[in-house]
């Protein structure tokens, strides 16, 4: 199975030269999946950390969100996307006023993408072809402090990180293996802002993970 892996959006300000570049490669890849491994949306603004003086309004933020949703289904019309915390925003701002959930739509509903199927992986990855695919904020650690602890390889989102990391457990005949798959945000967009302080800055990539096997693409190489 051919699996191409789509780090961290954060619509509605990804990274749309990459986006394209990816779907350019995968015109020649042909994936059997494409999977996003969350928060495809960034929602900033009615987040707990607040906005800057220069962000836009709820309501300007959310049409952004829902026009970047419909460019990026023309790129993917069919994907699999797992639930990141940046996609569970609007539900923890109703819960904080007291909305009863029967009143909030999911980004499901909300975005209403036919092709797009969504994966609750608090329970447990999405499994695909051996290989668990996750968020990464469902427990501390590396994507490879995960597969250890799993017994699978896994693919993580969540750190922005574009990683690949193998070890070799003693009760195992075949090594292990945890991917992060950096992400596909604009590093310059407003819901990015936070990160310009850090000493180690994201990484813009996308990876594939074929018949078990995962390679990392920085952006530009596939060009």
């Amino acid at each position: 199975m051919k699996i191409l892996v789509i780090g961290d959006p954060h619509l509605p300000n990804p990274d749309w030269a990459l986006l394209e570049e990816i779907a350019a490669f995968n015109r020649t890849f042909k994936a059997h999946k494409i999977v996003c491994v969350g928060d495809l949306t960034d929602q900033k603004t009615w987040s707990k950390f607040g906005r800057d003086t220069s962000d836009c309004g709820n309501d300007e933020e959310w049409a952004k969100t829902v026009a970047a949703a419909k460019r990026m289904a023309k790129l993917f019309p069919r994907m699999e996307i797992i639930v990141g915390n940046h996609d569970l925003r609007h539900l923890k701002a109703a819960n904080l006023v007291g909305l009863p959930s029967q009143l909030v739509k999911t980004l499901k509903d909300a975005l209403g993408v036919p092709g797009w199927s969504w994966h609750d992986t608090s329970r447990g990855p999405l499994m695909l072809d051996g290989v668990g695919y996750i968020h990464g904020d469902e427990q501390s650690g590396s994507a490879l402090v995960k597969a250890c602890l799993l017994g699978h390889a896994v693919v993580q989102g969540h750190d922005h990180k574009g990683v690949l990391e193998y070890a070799q457990p003693a009760q195992r005949k075949k090594p292990l293996w945890g991917l992060s798959a950096g992400c596909t945000a604009d590093l310059d967009g407003p819901g990015m802002r936070y990160a310009k302080k850090m000493l180690r800055r994201a990484f813009t990539c996308f990876a594939t993970v074929v018949s078990g096997v995962p390679q990392i693409y920085p952006k530009g190489s596939t060009k």
